[in-house]
């Protein structure tokens, strides 16, 4: 089970937050064409930068091997993309890697996924972020109170919170938040039963009570405008059937948050 500590109080906590809402705002703008709302984002890899338009990328790629962002020589461009399985792919081939040569040769390459960190990332960096949702593949999970199964079920949690922390963090240390998090579900008022019943996702609509608000409240000042993203990502996956955070973007389906329609639940005395 999760071992109950007190979380560190909030000045020891040393893990850089994502970046303020404002920062976020401006990332996600195209930075080639400047557009307020990015046209189907395509995203680079390895470096797993998504602010631009697919067609603007694209042709910018025409003319250098680089990231307009880092600089770093880009080996595929992602796009089309609605899935972790259904999304297209573009093979970058470089005829001098060591040169800034102009005449890149654009191919075609078939990839059975885009690799899971990259996925990850790309659902959670857009304007219009996506969001995973119950469907035929996907069972309610019955939550058997014997210890053995909620120890089982605890550290599926552990290790699912510590990739959507990479995948929000990437480079930085998760360490301390995660510790932090993961001292919130251990204690008896965010125990994630209480937030499961807490939260009733059904035909697109996801409500949500005071406990997950307060929950929210308390992790909000490290996640920023990803926490409600995060806690969704969470409770879904504790809800689930699905046994391994790797199986989960493989059987879930995603929906653009701007298409789900989230409220707070009104609770009656």
């Amino acid at each position: 089970m999760f071992k109950h500590q007190d979380p560190p109080p909030k000045e020891e906590i040393t893990t850089p937050s994502p970046n303020t809402p404002q920062q976020q705002e401006e990332e996600l703008n195209c930075i080639i064409c400047l557009r307020k709302e990015v046209n189907n984002p395509g995203m680079l890899l390895p470096c797993l930068h998504c602010n631009f338009c697919t067609h603007c990328i694209a042709m910018w790629l025409e003319r250098s091997t680089k990231c307009p962002l880092c600089n770093a020589v880009a080996t595929h461009l992602i796009h089309d993309i609605f899935s972790k399985k259904h999304f297209q792919i573009t093979c970058l081939y470089h005829e001098n890697s060591s040169s800034d040569s102009m005449d890149n040769k654009l191919g075609t390459t078939i990839m059975p996924s885009i690799p899971q960190h990259a996925f990850r990332h790309f659902i959670y960096y857009q304007q219009d972020p996506f969001y995973s949702l119950f469907n035929s593949n996907i069972h309610k999970r019955k939550i058997n109170k014997s210890i053995h199964e909620k120890i089982q079920l605890e550290m599926r949690i552990k290790l699912f919170i510590k990739r959507e922390l990479e995948t929000i963090f990437r480079s930085y240390s998760i360490g301390m938040i995660q510790c932090h998090i993961e001292g919130l579900l251990s204690s008896p008022e965010f125990c994630y039963l209480k937030l499961i019943n807490d939260w009733s996702p059904h035909l697109g609509n996801y409500s949500h009570g005071p406990q997950i608000e307060l929950f929210e409240h308390q992790i909000e000042s490290y996640l920023n405008n990803f926490t409600h993203h995060f806690i969704h990502e969470l409770l879904l996956f504790c809800m689930s059937n699905i046994t391994q955070p790797d199986r989960y973007d493989e059987l879930v389906e995603y929906e653009k948050k701007s298409h789900l329609n989230f409220k707070k639940e009104q609770f009656t005395q």
